[in-house]
């Protein structure tokens, strides 16, 4: 019986065989090689800030700290109007970035409703229709300090 490895079309193949493997080891040792070349500790890391993205190296927004707002409203006698019996009070405060906000309780014992806001510029006004004469005001609201706001009644 003949051995198949004696074959002619068999010691092609072998040979075939022989010739893959050696361009397999090169293209390895060529990929090694480059990958070490890559990966380089003495590189400077200077030259990586230089081919990163912009969106990469933006800033990050930091979450502003929520801010406790009180506001209150006067008549034109000074006299705060969520105290009076005849009046209900019901602020909202607006701003481009943060749309409308409404507080989640009525006025406290003081006649102050409290609004939880993120810093920025607020319009404050009143949808309470019994107050609709009150007058809207534009409201810096910073951190760490009080934020008062006062709606007077029958004031542009």
């Amino acid at each position: 019986m003949k051995s198949y490895s004696s074959l002619p079309g068999v010691q092609g193949i072998k040979k075939h065989k022989a010739s893959v493997m050696k361009k397999l080891l090169s293209t390895a040792a060529i990929t090694s090689i480059a990958l070490l070349y890559a990966c380089n500790p003495q590189e400077k890391a200077s030259s990586t800030k230089a081919i990163a993205s912009p969106v990469v190296n933006a800033p990050v927004e930091q979450t502003s700290a929520l801010v406790t707002v009180k506001v209150r409203a006067i008549n034109k006698n000074g006299q705060n109007i969520a105290q009076e019996q005849d009046q209900k009070f019901a602020p909202y405060a607006y701003s481009e970035s943060s749309g409308f906000v409404y507080p989640k309780k009525g006025p406290n014992a003081e006649g102050f409703v409290e609004l939880t806001l993120k810093p920025g510029t607020y319009v404050f006004d009143c949808y309470n229709g019994s107050s609709s004469g009150l007058s809207p005001q534009r409201f810096e609201v910073k951190p760490h300090q009080e934020n008062l706001v006062t709606l007077k009644y029958g004031e542009e």
